[in-house]
């Protein structure tokens, strides 16, 4: 099973996260643990409600107190939680890693977010310019 610890571990900020697969809930690390399954049958119709109408779609965010994250790729969804003081690009990059690789074992998994890590921090003087 995916593990989503690493990304709380990486990215700053991160209050909480959840993965779906084709609406099955496989792995939360968030205090909203009994409303993920209807928040994931909500994102699934609201997905495909905007597919229709628009396309693909790999990222939503959804702006508040705190920041709502929703992450897409093949037949996965993974939500983030995160203060308003999160890292954007570096949540972007790592994010979108995990899902990439999501079924590669933990220890490879660590490896990938750290290179993705490394690849945002490398670039970080570009993104403050």
């Amino acid at each position: 099973m995916p593990d989503i610890s690493f990304l709380r571990k990486n990215v700053r900020g991160i209050k909480g996260v959840f993965l779906t697969r084709e609406g099955d809930v496989l792995d939360v690390d968030v205090e909203l643990d009994k409303d993920v399954k209807y928040l994931s049958k909500s994102i699934s119709y609201l997905i495909e409600v905007i597919c229709d109408k628009k396309g693909d779609v790999r990222k939503l965010s959804i702006v508040g107190n705190d920041r709502f994250f929703i992450f897409f790729h093949n037949s996965y969804v993974l939500g983030v939680v995160a203060s308003s003081d999160v890292n954007v690009p570096l949540l972007n990059v790592v994010a979108g890693r995990m899902l990439e690789h999501v079924e590669v074992p933990k220890d490879q998994m660590e490896k990938i977010v750290k290179e993705a890590k490394d690849e945002v921090l490398e670039r970080l003087d570009a993104f403050i310019g």
